[in-house]
């Protein structure tokens, strides 16, 4: 238990420099800073899965938004390093992120039992990563369209603020 409870902080204390940068205005897509703090993130939720499923599949909730947050954090680095706007969502996806991450240590007592089976059937693998990857997906999604109703809110009222200013534009959002 304790154990679990240095490598959830440690995988959220992973995704606060990133936030912190975005929300300074220090990172910018072409900079080595935003790619490293983005790679700090990343390898500390791939450090906190690694270890928490080393001794089989965790059934717990806590396991499951771990799980969740380092697939965002994946397919967000994936995605910013393919499209020219994405990475401006970092402002709201790393607190977001963040405060998955303190939910799920709260949800920490949970544990659920970890499924240690043998010989797991290739459909089960399949539905697990392909369930993991829409979590992940989803919640690119889902910030992607928060950030829009966050750029329209501040077009419509014509006070643009320092948030919608770091977030992509409308178009790009959608």
């Amino acid at each position: 238990m304790a154990t679990s409870l240095v490598l959830g902080l440690s995988a959220l204390a992973a995704l606060v420099p990133s936030a912190l940068a975005a929300w300074s205005g220090r990172a910018r897509r072409e900079d080595a800073l935003f790619w490293i703090l983005l790679f700090v993130a990343v390898v500390g939720q791939i450090v906190w899965v690694y270890v928490e499923f080393d001794a089989g599949w965790q059934t717990g909730i806590s396991a499951a938004l771990w799980l969740s947050i380092a697939m965002a954090v994946l397919l967000f680095v994936a995605v910013a390093a393919v499209t020219e706007a994405a990475w401006r969502l970092t402002p709201i996806l790393m607190p977001y992120l963040i405060g998955l991450g303190i939910l799920a240590l709260l949800l920490q007592s949970d544990a659920g039992a970890p499924m240690t089976a043998t010989g797991w059937p290739i459909w089960l693998i399949a539905h697990i990563l392909v369930s993991v990857a829409a979590y992940g997906l989803l919640t690119l999604a889902a910030v992607a369209g928060f950030g829009v109703l966050l750029q329209e809110r501040a077009l419509k009222t014509k006070r643009p603020t320092t948030l919608s200013r770091a977030l992509p534009s409308v178009a790009e959002g959608e």
